[in-house]
């Protein structure tokens, strides 16, 4: 085992907070649009998504029609989807074009 004496610590980048602060911003921007209550999430796998989940089809339907219109089009290729092992909730998902 080698030894730990030869070790110096990492200097820690101090830490920006500007991704956070965007999703955060898109998120409210969402939820102030949408009058109904939903659960917002974020997801990054080729590109960057946000999940609306929200209770009813009229839901649905409302923040399919809402997000288009927000932030300069923004939201892109918007989709619903059934949510695993949630029965009572539905799913529409857009990419963010930022």
């Amino acid at each position: 085992m080698a030894s730990l004496a030869h070790v110096s610590e990492l200097a820690l980048p101090q830490r920006t907070l500007a991704v956070t602060e965007e999703l955060r911003s898109l998120a409210h921007l969402v939820e102030e649009a949408c009058t109904c209550k939903t659960r917002i999430s974020f997801s990054f796998a080729q590109a960057l998504q946000i999940a609306v989940d929200v209770r009813t089809l009229e839901e649905v339907h409302m923040v399919e029609a809402t997000l288009p219109r927000l932030a300069g089009g923004v939201f892109r290729d918007i989709s619903r989807a059934a949510i695993p092992n949630h029965a009572f909730l539905k799913r529409v998902t857009a990419t963010v074009n930022r």
